[in-house]
């Protein structure tokens, strides 16, 4: 999980269509957890009226799993701790 929240925060920084925002916190157990949250601004083109070229098909594949399994592994670790609660 921290590896693909680390490569998400690399690829944020470096992108000027993807910022990394810190979500929602919770705590449980007295211990603090902060919720990730991307937010994809959209493709800069050069000019208004010029559409970007939509990325290749395996590459928008790969951005969806990539953000299903974070959504999911953050899923689990919440029910994790459902129990606690």
């Amino acid at each position: 999980m921290a590896d693909s929240l680390a490569r998400l925060n690399r690829l944020a920084q470096m992108s000027p269509s993807l910022i990394a925002k810190p979500g929602g916190t919770f705590q449980i157990n007295g211990r603090t957890s902060v919720l990730p949250r991307y937010v994809f601004l959209g493709a800069r083109s050069r000019s208004f009226w010029q559409r970007p070229k939509p990325p290749p098909q395996y590459q928008q594949e790969r951005a969806l799993v990539a953000a299903m399994q974070t959504i999911l592994a953050e899923y689990q670790k919440l029910m994790a701790y459902a129990p606690n609660l």
